[in-house]
């Protein structure tokens, strides 16, 4: 629990969180207590399980990934190496962040679902996210958790 359950500052600090436990192998953590439905926290939660209410999460091998500071991103792929799910973070309270996500080696994606939390309770809603050669373009408001599925070839 890093604070600010009620506030996006909270929700973007846990996702953050998880996803570096992820790129260092975490396989258990507790939270103390549990986030209030709805709340902030809980979106950062469900960006990593069950992002789009159907069972959509974050895939078991994680895949190296950078992003320019201001930023995160998390990358992960199911075991057949065609689903992708990644999770990106912009910590700026103030300029949304235009980017490219470069899947090299992967072919060009077939199909894209972004969503997008930047606070409140409807949760994480459609976001915005292009194919580009082999890759995405992306934008993600000011201080937002973003989760894109993405199929290639």
């Amino acid at each position: 629990n890093y604070g600010a359950e009620k506030h996006i500052n909270g929700a973007v600090a846990q996702a953050e969180a998880f996803g570096r436990f992820a790129l260092f192998g975490v396989s258990h953590a507790f939270y103390w207590t549990f986030p209030k439905a709805k709340s902030p926290v809980y979106w950062a939660f469900r960006a990593y399980r069950n992002y789009d209410g159907a069972g959509g999460h974050f895939q078991d091998t994680i895949v190296p990934s950078s992003s320019p500071s201001g930023t995160s991103l998390f990358a992960s792929r199911d075991e057949s190496g065609k689903k992708w799910v990644l999770v990106a973070l912009n910590f700026s309270a103030d300029r949304p962040f235009d980017g490219a996500i470069h899947l090299d080696g992967c072919g060009a994606p077939t199909a894209i679902k972004a969503f997008t939390y930047t606070g409140g309770d409807a949760g994480l809603v459609a976001g915005t996210a292009t194919a580009a050669g082999s890759g995405l373009s992306v934008k993600m408001p000011p201080m937002s958790i973003n989760v894109y599925e993405v199929t290639t070839p």
